[in-house]
């Protein structure tokens, strides 16, 4: 969505500078018609895939585990178009908040010390946690060691 006052007309041509660049990548070549449908269809899958992901966050368990991971491009373009808090809205639902139990890549990457003790928390699933809750706080631990690392290093 083009900001205020563009027009279809400008929203084209800007589309056919995109495909011009694009194109000068390499294959595959379109037109700027053609790549803007190539993006709105990524932005739509993006936007299938947030929500259930979500879906099996706060499920309770009791079936195979669905959740699909997020590329780093992805990842990167949720960012920049803030579509996580399009078709999630931050709030407490089923007992679990979303704020807690999501990290960006902005917070991964905050300039935050942590000691060790910081990373010896335990996340034990009790009766009342939803076993995606308790792998998602898991994985959430693995990054922060791992970013630990990596700054040691």
């Amino acid at each position: 969505m083009g900001s205020f006052g563009s027009t279809k007309k400008i929203r084209a041509e800007l589309w056919k500078k995109f495909a011009t660049e694009l194109n000068a990548i390499g294959p595959p070549i379109r037109s700027g018609r053609e790549w803007n449908k190539v993006w709105l269809d990524y932005k739509l899958k993006l936007k299938k895939k947030l929500p259930q992901n979500r879906r099996e966050n706060v499920a309770t368990g009791g079936g195979p585990y669905t959740q699909q991971s997020l590329t780093p491009l992805e990842r990167t373009v949720d960012e920049l178009l803030h579509l996580q808090e399009a078709v999630n809205p931050t709030g407490s639902s089923f007992g679990t908040n979303v704020a807690e139990t999501t990290v960006s890549a902005n917070e991964l990457d905050a300039e935050v010390p942590l000691g060790e003790q910081a990373l010896q928390v335990d996340f034990a699933p009790g009766p009342s946690t939803p076993r995606k809750t308790y792998e998602l706080k898991k994985e959430e631990l693995n990054l922060l060691k791992l970013k630990e690392e990596r700054k040691t290093t």
